[in-house]
C-alpha cells in the first residue's frame, strides 16, 4: 500500500510539472509578426492564430491596439476562447511581467468593425465567441484588459460583443460598448454558461428583444459591475437575467427601452 500511495504521488507531481512546463505566454502586437518581445519570443501579429495556437495554461499577452477577427468579410468568424487559456491585454509590448501592463493607458480594442467602416449592419455577429460544446470551457479561461465593440448580430443571433455556449469563463476588466444583437446586445449566455463578470463596463449597447446589454439564461455573476446609456426595444433596457443570476456591488443606470424596466436578480443595485 506504501508503493502504491508512492507511486500515486510521483505520478501526480509528474504530471503537474509537466503541465507547466508546456504552458507558455504568447505574444501579440499589430503588424509585428516574427519580431521579438523584449527579447523573450517570437510575436504574433493575428490575435486569432494566437487563440488557435494556444494550449491550456497559456498566457496570451496583448499589445495596445484594434485587432478584428478576420481582413476579410465573413461576419461568422469570431476571437475564440480555449479552455484554459488566459488571455490579457494592455501591454506596450516590451513588458516582462504582467502586473507592469496597464489596460486604462494601452488600450486593446476587440473590434467586429471588419467590414464599411461606416455600417453596423455588415459587422462580425459576435466579437468574441466561446463553445464549450466539446471541452467546457471553465474559470480558468480568463479574458482580461479589453474593449469589446461593434459586434452586430442580425436578428436570428445572440451576443454581439460575446457569445457563451457551455461556457463560463472570468471576464476581468473589459468594456463592451456598441453591440447589438436580437438578444443581449453586448453579452448572451446559455443555460449552461455560468460566467463571472468583474470590473466590466456596459455602455451603448442595443438588443431588438431583450437584454439591451445581456441576457443571461445561466447562473451568471457580476461583481462591480456598470450599465449605461443601453437600449432595448421591447422588454429590459440593461439586463435581462434568470433568478440564477446575481449582480452585487454594482450601478444600471440612464438605460432605455421602449417598454418594460431593467430585469435585475440582485443585491446592492443602484437603477435610475
Amino acid at each position: 500500500m506504501r508503493n502504491l500511495y508512492r507511486s500515486l504521488v510521483v505520478f501526480l507531481f509528474g504530471s503537474f510539472f509537466l503541465s507547466s512546463a508546456v504552458a507558455e505566454v504568447i505574444f501579440v502586437r499589430p503588424g509585428e509578426s516574427g519580431s521579438v518581445w523584449n527579447g523573450r519570443s517570437p510575436v504574433y501579429s493575428d490575435l486569432r492564430q494566437a487563440l488557435l495556437d494556444a494550449e491550456a495554461g497559456d498566457e496570451i499577452w496583448v499589445a495596445a491596439g484594434t485587432y478584428k477577427p478576420t481582413t476579410g468579410s465573413n461576419r461568422d468568424i469570431s476571437f475564440e476562447l480555449k479552455e484554459g487559456v488566459k488571455l490579457y491585454g494592455g501591454f506596450v509590448g516590451n513588458e516582462t511581467t504582467r502586473d507592469q501592463r496597464d489596460s486604462y493607458r494601452n488600450k486593446t480594442i476587440l473590434s467586429g468593425n471588419i467590414g464599411d467602416q461606416s455600417v453596423h449592419t455588415d459587422n462580425s455577429k459576435s466579437v468574441v465567441y466561446a463553445d464549450g460544446s466539446s471541452v467546457v470551457i471553465t474559470e480558468a479561461t480568463i479574458i482580461d484588459g479589453f474593449i469589446i465593440e461593434d459586434g452586430y448580430a442580425p436578428d436570428t443571433w445572440y451576443g454581439g460583443g460575446l457569445y457563451l455556449k457551455n461556457a463560463s469563463p472570468r471576464v476581468v476588466n473589459v468594456w463592451f460598448r456598441n453591440n447589438h444583437a436580437i438578444m443581449g446586445g453586448a453579452v448572451y449566455g446559455d443555460a449552461t454558461s455560468s460566467a463571472v463578470f468583474a470590473n466590466v463596463i456596459f455602455s451603448s449597447n442595443s438588443s431588438s428583444s431583450a437584454g439591451g446589454a445581456v441576457y443571461a439564461e445561466g447562473a451568471m455573476t457580476f461583481y462591480h459591475c456598470l450599465w449605461y446609456g443601453n437600449h432595448n426595444a421591447v422588454a429590459s433596457s440593461a439586463a435581462s437575467l434568470t433568478e440564477d443570476a446575481s449582480i452585487y456591488n454594482s450601478i444600471i443606470w440612464g438605460n432605455t427601452s421602449q417598454s418594460g424596466t431593467p430585469v435585475v436578480t440582485a443585491a446592492n443595485v443602484l437603477i435610475q
